[in-house]
C-alpha cells in the first residue's frame, strides 16, 4: 500500500510535501530550472547542457579533469583488466565503477569531491524537488565508465528495458562526462511518458521490490518510436528522468 498514490503523497510524504511548498515560497525557478522542470513532468525526463543550467560556471572543468586523474587510478585500471578478461560478477561487468563501492553502495562521501558538490547543488535539487512535488532525499551517486561489448552482443542487465524498484517515483540526473553522439557510444535510453501519470505508465509496471523487466523486444512491439528517446549529447549533457519509468544503458 505504500506506493498507491493517496498513500505516497498525502501520509509517507506528507512532511516532506510541507517542506517543499514553505521551500518554494522563498524562491521561484529560473527560465531554464522552469523549462526542464516543464519537459520532466510531461515526459518523465528532460535534457539540458551544463552551460545552460551553469551559466559561467568552471565546475565541469572540475568534474572532467577529476575524472580523467580517477581514470589512471590503480583500482580502476584493475577493475578496467578485470572487465576484460571477464574476471568480475555478472551484473557488474557492464559498468567500471571509478570512485568504488559497487551496485547499489555509495562510494566515500568525501566532501571536496566535486560529483558529490555537483548533485547536491541547489540547482539540481531544486529541479528534483519540482518534479517529485515533496522535498527531495539525496540517496547516492557514482561515477561510471561502460565497459566496451562487441558489436551485435545481446543486451543484459541495465542494457534490457525495465522500471527500477527503488520508489514510485525516483530522480536520477546523468551528466556525460564523454560526447554520446550516436548509438555506438552507449547512450541512455528512455521511453517517454512512462512514468508517473505518463501515458505508458501501467506497460510493464514496477513490481516491488524486484522492478520490472518486459520480454525482449515487447517494448519495440507496443512503443512508437517517437516515444522511445535515445539521449545524445555533447559532453556537459545532463538528463533529468524518473526512473520508474522504462530506460534502459546503451
Amino acid at each position: 500500500m505504500r506506493n498507491h498514490p493517496y498513500v505516497w503523497e498525502r501520509i509517507l510524504n506528507r512532511k516532506a510535501r510541507a517542506v517543499w511548498h514553505n521551500y518554494m515560497l522563498r524562491r521561484q525557478l529560473d527560465n531554464v530550472q522552469e523549462h526542464i522542470a516543464e519537459d520532466f513532468k510531461r515526459d518523465g525526463i528532460a535534457l539540458v547542457h551544463f552551460s545552460e543550467l551553469f551559466p559561467g560556471s568552471s565546475l565541469f572543468d572540475t568534474l572532467e579533469s577529476y575524472g580523467r586523474e580517477l581514470w589512471r587510478k590503480d583500482h580502476v585500471q584493475k577493475e578496467i583488466a578485470d572487465t576484460e578478461r571477464g574476471n568480475v560478477n555478472a551484473k557488474d561487468d557492464l559498468i567500471i565503477h571509478m570512485l568504488g563501492g559497487y551496485s547499489g553502495l555509495m562510494p566515500e562521501l568525501v566532501p571536496d569531491n566535486p560529483y558529490l558538490r555537483f548533485n547536491l547543488d541547489e540547482r539540481i535539487i531544486a529541479i528534483a524537488g519540482s518534479y517529485l512535488g515533496v522535498a527531495p532525499r539525496f540517496r547516492m551517486f557514482s561515477l561510471h565508465s561502460t565497459a566496451l561489448v562487441p558489436e551485435g552482443s545481446r543486451a543484459r542487465f541495465s542494457q534490457r528495458w525495465h522500471r527500477d524498484p527503488d520508489d514510485r517515483k525516483i530522480v536520477k540526473v546523468f551528466l556525460y562526462v564523454n560526447d554520446v553522439t550516436d548509438l555506438g557510444t552507449g547512450p541512455f535510453m528512455y521511453v517517454k511518458r512512462s512514468h508517473d501519470g505518463g501515458r505508458w505508465r501501467n506497460l510493464y509496471p514496477q513490481l516491488f521490490p524486484v522492478g520490472s523487466y518486459p520480454p525482449d523486444g515487447a517494448v519495440e512491439k507496443l512503443i512508437p518510436a517517437s516515444d522511445m528517446l535515445p539521449c545524445m549529447g555533447k559532453k556537459g549533457t545532463i538528463i533529468f528522468c524518473d526512473t520508474s519509468g522504462l530506460h534502459k544503458g546503451g
